[in-house]
């Protein structure tokens, strides 16, 4: 009876044909090295394996695939009597050698003299070399190669995946972030870990977090040392999720938003706007009489109340047409207290005219966050914006004189606990504001030598000042000389001038 043909054919071999001469021989091809043998499944073995014989090794298989083929084939296993017959039958030692019967000296090699004409095997050798080549060709063919193998673990590993992501309700786009990739790297890289699943809960919220926040100040004390020299520090603009959630938000405490006749507009303005917005009704009547939408107030917005001011001034118009008009004394709800108070608040002149007050006294500050939110370096146009703001707020018109001057203490008290000397250094070079009354700016001055102090060593400060007096008297370097660059000069940024 011919036997099936060994799965070792079938898994590491191309091109397999029967040996129409030989009835447990077959004609076959390596798929690592592509040499190509007539031979049975024992020298198949010993040519995967590495072992040798009566046919050369193959070279280019990975190792852990002829480990696995050893394992399975020639028992080389942790455990277990052995599959060759010829190997010790007496339980296996922890070391990795094996012992071979004192009475076969010819054991040891028998890979390599196996079925050599010129050697003369004794029976004993030669009936193991029978059993195990019989062995060899009823091995069961379940083992599939490590290829396979990893496949079907990478399949049941993105069925885990997919159930974790489905179960916990994660968002799909974290599959796209480069944490996720480095992460299941690095489980992977593990290997196989018997009873290890990962940081357990309480291990996580404390010693790992720990950890991790020890590594964040370790990675910053570079930065940290040049905060005695240069005054600085991080600043967060706000973190957010990949739904676009805020996660940290910073919020910009604005002073001025506390005085009572600011906080009261305010207060008025934003009840207004979440009636409008989260009655639907209400929101479908006021877009039949405008175009433009009502601005949410966010607390974490920049310059939120300005802007929600603003956009309320502009939709004035639309929204006392909508409560004046038909569809909103057909509403069911237009009889309530709640919608009868919002009526007259839309109606009220007075409030408007409050909105306006507010909104002077807020433009000219609100200008100057915008710059500083701008793109670019704007470092230098921070004071001279600063001083046409509070020049503005005194110049204001529809305020009080008691109600400028609340303005005035508020933000001269910021800007004093925010000023440092790299502001005035930064106005005092900026091309766009150079004039000769920079000469006798005796704030933009000092400041000019409290940060030189801090940042050049003391013997370059005179050749410093020497630089910045040929710039301001338009001398020295010919750069500083042509009049067709200074005309330029405020129509480009500073960094590019310089």
């Amino acid at each position: 009876m011919v036997k099936d043909k060994h799965e070792a054919f079938t898994l590491h071999c191309i091109g397999v044909e029967k040996d129409t001469k030989k009835s447990n021989s077959h004609h076959w091809t390596c798929k690592y090295c592509g040499k190509r043998y007539s031979s049975g499944a024992t020298r198949l073995i010993q040519h995967l394996t590495k072992v040798g014989g009566q046919v050369a090794a193959c070279k280019e298989i990975p190792d852990h695939i002829a480990n696995d083929i050893r394992r399975k084939h020639l028992g080389l296993s942790s455990g277990g009597p052995s599959h060759v017959r010829w190997y010790n039958a007496s339980p296996p030692q922890p070391s990795t050698h094996y012992n071979v019967p004192e009475t076969s000296q010819d054991a040891q090699s028998h890979f390599q003299a196996s079925n050599t004409p010129n050697i003369s095997q004794s029976p004993t050798v030669r009936t193991s070399t029978y059993q195990r080549q019989g062995e060899l060709g009823d091995a069961s063919g379940h083992t599939r190669t490590s290829l396979t193998w990893l496949k079907e673990k990478q399949k049941i590993a993105d069925s885990e995946i997919t159930k974790l992501v489905i179960l916990e309700n994660l968002s799909f786009n974290l599959l796209n972030s480069k944490q996720w990739k480095a992460t299941v790297k690095a489980i992977s890289e593990v290997g196989p870990c018997q009873g290890w699943t990962g940081p357990s809960y309480s291990d996580l919220r404390r010693r790992k977090i720990d950890e991790e926040k020890k590594k964040i100040d370790l990675s910053l004390l570079p930065m940290r040392e040049k905060w005695s020299r240069y005054g600085c520090t991080i600043l967060f603009d706000g973190w957010r999720d990949r739904k676009n959630r805020s996660m940290i938000n910073i919020l910009v405490s604005c002073p001025i938003g506390k005085l009572s006749w600011v906080k009261a507009c305010t207060q008025k303005a934003s009840s207004m706007v979440i009636f409008f917005t989260q009655k639907g009704k209400v929101l479908s009547m006021f877009r039949e009489h405008s175009k433009l939408e009502i601005k949410k107030p966010a607390t974490t917005r920049f310059a939120y109340m300005w802007i929600v001011l603003s956009r309320l001034l502009e939709v004035r118009i639309p929204l006392r047409q909508t409560m004046v008009s038909p569809l909103w004394n057909d509403w069911d709800e237009s009889s309530l207290e709640e919608s009868k108070s919002m009526q007259r608040l839309c109606l009220d002149e007075e409030f408007w005219e409050n909105v306006k007050v507010v909104l002077n006294i807020l433009t000219p500050i609100y200008r100057v966050l915008r710059m500083t939110d701008c793109e670019g370096a704007t470092l230098g146009l921070l004071i001279h914006m600063m001083r046409r703001a509070i020049d503005d707020i005194r110049a204001a018109t529809l305020v009080t004189t008691e109600q400028v001057n609340e303005v005035l203490e508020v933000t001269l008290r910021r800007w004093t606990w925010m000023h440092r000397p790299i502001h005035g250094f930064a106005s005092l070079l900026h091309p766009a504001f150079k004039s000769p009354a920079l000469y006798i700016d005796i704030e933009l001055l000092s400041d000019r030598l409290s940060y030189m102090s801090r940042v050049i060593p003391s013997h370059l400060h005179n050749e410093m000042l020497e630089q910045i007096s040929c710039y301001l008297d338009e001398r020295g370097n010919s750069t500083f000389t042509f009049p067709s660059y200074w005309d330029r000069a405020s129509m480009v940024k500073p960094l590019f001038w310089w």
